[in-house]
């Protein structure tokens, strides 16, 4: 292993994540929520059909589950020396990034996020996604977090000069 001098602890997650996964599907579920049972209680005025009532109600349901499944893989990231430190409900978990077996990131989404996948399970899972830090990044390029994460993980393994994660 070669020895470099490291940068310290670096967030490399977005204080968003934490919003995402953990304020707004509950905002979500309970906004839409009272304004659904405004709708079944007939506060607005008008009285709505009662197929109108069920299809409300059936999509308030199915958004708010949607909301609730798709943001709990989501962590907060930080790249520290040899690891990476991910945080699953509040409970910290070392990840060696010699573990990161492959990073890809979502395109044509309002909300970037990273997911890591491992090469054998952990606390937080074999995989797990993020919301990076905002950085610029040229379009069709790979993300800045993804491209120090690999660089990182080149300095202290040693992989080959072409920059992909061994598979």
């Amino acid at each position: 292993m070669k020895t470099t001098t490291l940068n310290p602890e670096r967030r490399l997650s977005s204080g968003m994540t934490s919003f995402v996964r953990d304020i707004f599907p509950k905002i979500w579920t309970l906004g839409v929520g009272a304004g659904m049972a405004g709708i079944w209680l007939e506060l607005f005025g008008e009285p709505a059909s009662l197929a109108l009532k069920m299809a409300g109600v059936a999509i308030w349901a199915g958004t708010s589950i949607l909301f609730t499944l798709t943001s709990r893989s989501l962590r907060d990231v930080w790249l520290h020396g040899s690891k990476l430190i991910v945080s699953s409900e509040g409970r910290p978990e070392e990840i060696p990034l010699e573990d990161v077996l492959e990073m890809s990131e979502t395109r044509g989404q309002k909300v970037k996020t990273i997911k890591v996948v491992l090469r054998r399970g952990s606390a937080v899972g074999q995989t797990f996604r993020f919301i990076p830090r905002h950085a610029f990044q040229a379009p069709f390029s790979e993300h800045p977090v993804i491209g120090e994460i690999r660089e990182r993980r080149k300095q202290l393994v040693g992989d080959s000069g072409s920059g992909q994660l061994p598979s």
